[in-house]
């Protein structure tokens, strides 16, 4: 698994942080998972790249991104003129490369909806529903083939 986070640092400058890579099993995972905070704006779209490079590199068949968010990308945009365009066009560009793309989001479920589709987005607030949209996911894209 591979869990990165993400900020914008400064104006259209994206952090990106790496709380767990495919080449990390030392058994600490769960102690940079508990270093995860939250920070300024958040320029999806470059995240997704980021990922979406990582992805394309490893040798499974099947490839499922899940980007979790509170609501719309707001970093500053260097792709497009909007951070919601950029999000888009990068979300289309992995697709295209067969990686499944899907949007946890917490807030402002059908604004997000639109960027990633309304097929491959759920709401993930803490009721309980994260732990069975993954089960969906699962069997959807992994179980099912």
């Amino acid at each position: 698994n591979l869990i990165v986070g993400h900020t914008e640092k400064s104006w259209g400058t994206c952090e990106l942080k790496v709380y767990s890579d495919f080449a990390t099993n030392d058994g600490k995972d769960c102690y940079r998972l508990a270093d995860i905070s939250a920070g300024g704006g958040n320029i999806d779209g470059a995240a997704v790249t980021y990922v979406g490079e990582k992805l394309l590199k490893r040798p499974e068949k099947i490839k499922v991104m899940i980007v979790i968010s509170d609501g719309l990308p707001a970093g500053a945009s260097f792709y497009a003129d909007t951070p919601n365009e950029d999000t888009k066009r990068a979300v289309a560009n992995y697709r295209k490369k067969n990686i499944n793309i899907l949007g946890a989001v917490v807030d402002q479920f059908e604004q997000v909806a639109e960027i990633y589709g309304k097929d491959y987005v759920f709401d993930c607030r803490s009721d309980g529903s994260l732990e069975k949209e993954l089960v969906k996911i699962i069997k959807k894209f992994v179980l099912l083939r």
